[in-house]
């Protein structure tokens, strides 16, 4: 159980890195600028990649639906477990944000 609360942990600090490298690193500025550039800002798309909880969400959703056969998981286990971590790596990463925009 310990090293799944802390594969949680560092899948939540990766969620943390992704969803800031996607939402406000000079690295996806270009994508950002383009895509707002040729879409409205306040399409959907325009604002997935400007949105932290957005952004955050999907990353969860894709690192879980990665861990969850990694792990080997099957059945309701995997659902469970990809629901747990979907939901754990999205609330980590939104606090490792949040904890990142400190310093």
């Amino acid at each position: 159980m310990a090293s799944y609360a802390l594969g949680l942990v560092i899948l939540s600090a990766v969620n943390g890195a992704v969803t800031t490298i996607i939402v406000s690193s000079s690295l996806f500025e270009p994508v950002r600028r383009a895509v707002t550039k040729r879409l409205r800002p306040e399409s959907m798309l325009s604002e997935l990649l400007t949105c932290d909880m957005c952004v955050g969400t999907w990353v969860g959703g894709l690192i879980a639906a990665l861990a969850v056969p990694w792990l080997g998981l099957t059945g309701l286990d995997a659902l469970y477990a990809g629901l747990i971590t979907a939901f754990a790596t999205m609330i980590g990463g939104a606090v490792w944000k949040r904890l990142a925009d400190l310093y």
